[in-house]
């Protein structure tokens, strides 16, 4: 199962793009470095972009360190200057002194590549261990499923508040706060819409408060409260399930699904009202067939054969769902 899970993720295209986006970053944060230490003394730097020293002292860099990255010479890079660890190494300087500022180099560079590309951080893993409990408990277990897929939301969250919380003045505060909020808001706006078209709809409607509501939320990495912006609590997610099932967690989610399929159908049997095994058995075999997630897979194999299924085993099927769509 971990092998296939691995397969999965690569097949997404999401761990390339992961690692694209955190290289990227840490390239142009070498060259920002290269920059910084050419032009400006380690005591300069309070005046330059709202407190730079500040944020590299909380980092443990220091005077020593800084005035070790301006004797490095500058590697050029496709004709941008970088600043890396093999031309600090070569200086002619205590070898304990240049570990130490290759160590704080490659730390920092790091930490602001999962700034780009958020990851499962020890900050975050510390906060769900700390709210499910312990491990192999019932509770601790329960817990854990419930944080599934919300780690993105809460390593959002620890690591810009932390960066507010370092900006040493009001202005600086409220500009990285609201630069924050309105570029989320718009790249949220982009991704619910793109989802939208993976899934063969149509994109939303932009002109009205429920769409940016759902965007601003999506753009945190909290999509499930973008769900119940649009349809409520006890409305359906786009997997076909209700909100209040996604927002448990996606083990709670397909167990509400294996209910519904089995004494759902049984309790509607035994009241004499219609049915739908079928048409709940597809959506369950389809949501845990590993692999019909996939993006570029998803929108052609609904509707080339899932859909088809729901329309057989369930007739009008298409009709509700065009009702039900246009409708939310």
């Amino acid at each position: 199962t971990g092998m296939m899970a691995n397969t999965l993720l690569k097949a997404s295209m999401l761990e390339g793009l992961t690692h694209a986006v955190r290289r990227t970053m840490a390239l142009d944060f070498s060259t920002h470095l290269a920059d910084l230490t050419g032009r400006f003394e380690f005591g300069a730097l309070d005046g330059h972009k709202n407190g730079y020293q500040n944020y590299l002292e909380k980092r443990g860099v220091d005077k020593q360190i800084w005035d070790t990255w301006k004797q490095a010479e500058r590697v050029d890079f496709d004709g941008v200057q970088m600043l890396t660890p093999d031309a600090i190494n070569r200086l002619n300087i205590p070898q304990n002194q240049k570990n130490k500022a290759i160590e704080k180099l490659m730390g920092l560079i790091a930490r602001e590549s999962e700034y780009a590309s958020l990851g499962l951080d020890l900050a975050t893993r510390a906060v769900i261990g700390g709210w499910s409990g312990k491990k192999g408990t019932v509770q601790g277990e329960l817990g854990r499923s419930f944080f599934l897929f919300k780690s993105f939301t809460i390593g959002m969250l620890s690591k810009h508040i932390q960066r507010i919380q370092e900006i040493p003045t009001a202005g600086g505060k409220l500009a990285y706060s609201a630069q924050l909020a309105v570029s989320l808001t718009l790249l949220g706006a982009l991704s619910l819409q793109l989802k939208d078209i993976v899934n063969g709809k149509d994109p939303r409607e932009m002109d009205n408060g429920k769409f940016w509501a759902a965007a601003f939320v999506q753009g945190g990495g909290a999509g499930i409260f973008g769900d119940i912006a649009y349809t409520g609590l006890g409305g359906d997610n786009r997997g076909g399930q209700p909100n209040y099932a996604g927002f448990a967690g996606p083990i709670f989610g397909t167990g509400f699904d294996i209910a519904n399929a089995t004494l759902g159908n049984i309790g509607k049997s035994a009241e004499g009202k219609k049915t739908n095994l079928g048409s709940s058995a597809i959506r369950l075999v389809r949501q845990n067939t590993p692999g019909l997630g996939i993006w570029y897979v998803k929108g052609a194999f609904d509707h080339a054969v899932t859909y088809e299924l729901q329309e057989m085993a369930n007739p009008g099927f298409a009709n509700r769902m065009r009702k039900n769509a246009q409708k939310e």
